[in-house]
C-alpha cells in the first residue's frame, strides 16, 4: 500500500493537500485575520516571475511503521513547475505533463487536468481561494522566526476526490513566505515539506517545463492520452 500511495502522490506531484480534522466553530474575525496573511502570503509568491525551491519531504504512519526521508528540488513558473524527486524528475508546462522514471528509462506522458480546489506546485499559494475553509490557529516560534500557522480543510469533507484531509501551513510572519507545511491524507499518512533554500525569479525559459525524448536517448514513451 505504501509504493502504490506512494507512486500516485508522486505522479500527481508534491506537491504541492488539504483535511481530517473539521473546522469548530471559529469567528470571523479569526477567519479574517487567516485571509489577510493568506493574501499577503498569495501577493508575494505572484509577484514573482519564477521561484526555485530545495526541500526536504518526510513520510510518516504510525500505523504502516512508516518514517521516510527524502530531498527535492522544484522550479516554478506561473502554471508550470518542474519537479526532480529521488526517482523521477516530472516536467509539466501547464497543459501536458511527463513523468520520467530514470531507473525504468521510461516517461509516462499525460494531460494536466488539476482538480478544482487541488494543491499544486503551481498554485500552493492561491488554492485556499476556492474549495477550501481556514483558520488561524497560532504563531509558533522556530529558531529566530515567527509563524503564522493556518489550517486549510476542504468545503465538503466527504468529497471523495479530496486525497487530503488537512493541511496546515507554518508561514513567515516577517517575509509571507512559506517556510513549511504538513498535509495529512485518509491513510493516515503525513506529509511535511521543509523548505530549504528559496531563489526567487530565476532564469526559467518554457522549454525547461517540456520533456525532451531526443535527450534522453532509447528512453520509451508512454503515452496515455
Amino acid at each position: 500500500m505504501r509504493n502504490n500511495f506512494k507512486n500516485k502522490r508522486m505522479n500527481r506531484t508534491w506537491f504541492v493537500a488539504s483535511l481530517l480534522l473539521l473546522a469548530s466553530n471559529v469567528s470571523a474575525q479569526e477567519d479574517e485575520y487567516a485571509k489577510k496573511i493568506l493574501d499577503a502570503m498569495s501577493e508575494k509568491y505572484r509577484a514573482m516571475t519564477s521561484y526555485k525551491v530545495n526541500f526536504t519531504y518526510r513520510l510518516q504512519n504510525q500505523v504502516e511503521g512508516v518514517d521516510e526521508e527524502f530531498t527535492g528540488e522544484i522550479t516554478v513558473k506561473g502554471e508550470k513547475y518542474r519537479l526532480l524527486l529521488n526517482e523521477q524528475e516530472i516536467f509539466n508546462d501547464g497543459k501536458t505533463i511527463w513523468t520520467y522514471i530514470p531507473d525504468a528509462r521510461e516517461v509516462n506522458v499525460d494531460n494536466y487536468l488539476p482538480d478544482e480546489g487541488d494543491l499544486s506546485p503551481s498554485n500552493i499559494y492561491t488554492a485556499y481561494r476556492k474549495g477550501y475553509r481556514y483558520r488561524f490557529i497560532e504563531e509558533a516560534k522556530k529558531n529566530n522566526l515567527v509563524l503564522n500557522v493556518i489550517e486549510l480543510q476542504p468545503e465538503n469533507p466527504k468529497d471523495p476526490n479530496k486525497t487530503f484531509q488537512r493541511v496546515v501551513l507554518n508561514i513567515n510572519k516577517a517575509d509571507n513566505l512559506i517556510d513549511n507545511w504538513q498535509m495529512f491524507d485518509r491513510m493516515g499518512n503525513i506529509f511535511t515539506y521543509y523548505i530549504n533554500t528559496f531563489a526567487p525569479n530565476v532564469r526559467a525559459t518554457d522549454d525547461m517545463f517540456v520533456f525532451d525524448p531526443s535527450k534522453y536517448p532509447g528512453v520509451e514513451v508512454i503515452d496515455m492520452r
